[in-house]
């Protein structure tokens, strides 16, 4: 006798229904749990020992709004953010009650700061020398094309070796960079770059575009030049018109 097959019931709900169902319970759940994150119970004195650890771990020295300590004092109910607030730096947090302070000490800060940028102007040298070669100075005179009649400054930056100068005609590393940074300067004047728009500087040794140079490829990346474009216009510093003297009292 054949048995008759049991037929499979139709679906209550369409598919799709019941995964957007479980999607929604899920999502209400996360925002319980949201909700109960938002605030803590502060006579449980388990959050404080917690706070404590963090403040060791994180050395810690100042600056969070509120910090409950005392039990006499805590509110049934606190928001997590008034409580735990745990600086990024927190060693650059200064114990001076000027909120504009940071660091253990006092710094000075440049008020006037510039967006340097440079668009391939790096002009390498041979060691212990600042004599621009042939095509060195071919690319000078290219870069002069897209540097000349604009307002910005410009900065002209020279570097070298820690090779010692020892034979060579400068006194010291500085010097060495000065003289480099001044011939790059001197050839994009004579390319049509206003002078009164360039500024040399002299890192010399202390702001080496490769720190730890071991190779001669290494070294020779550190005898060079550099020509920055500074986002700051000359306006600002040459003044056509002379300035009256005081004057004088009667």
């Amino acid at each position: 006798m054949a048995i008759k097959k049991k037929e499979t019931p139709a679906p209550s709900c369409p598919m799709w229904l019941a995964t957007y169902g479980d999607l929604v319970t899920n999502m209400l759940v996360f925002f319980v749990l949201l909700v109960s994150m938002s605030e803590i119970k502060t006579d449980d004195t388990r959050w404080l020992d917690v706070l404590r650890s963090l403040q060791e771990a994180f050395g810690y020295v100042g600056g969070v709004k509120s910090f409950p300590l005392d039990p006499e004092l805590q509110v049934k109910n606190a928001d997590l953010g008034e409580v735990v607030v745990i600086p990024i730096k927190p060693q650059e947090w200064a114990q001076s009650p000027d909120r504009g302070a940071r660091g253990q000490k006092s710094r000075v800060q440049a008020l006037r700061r510039a967006d340097y940028y440079s668009t391939g102007g790096k002009y390498y040298f041979t060691p212990l020398s600042a004599t621009l070669a042939p095509d060195v100075a071919e690319r000078i005179a290219e870069y002069a094309q897209q540097l000349r009649g604009h307002a910005n400054q410009i900065e002209v930056r020279g570097h070298c070796d820690r090779r010692p100068t020892d034979g060579s005609p400068y006194p010291d590393h500085t010097a060495l960079a000065f003289a480099r940074a001044r011939a790059v300067a001197d050839a994009l004047v004579a390319a049509g770059v206003e002078r009164e728009r360039i500024v040399v500087v002299a890192a010399g040794t202390h702001e080496p575009m490769v720190a730890a140079a071991y190779t001669p490829a290494q070294r020779s990346e550190n005898d060079v030049v550099e020509v920055l474009q500074i986002d700051r216009r000359i306006d600002e510093f040459v003044n056509p018109e002379p300035a009256s003297p005081p004057p004088t009292a009667p």
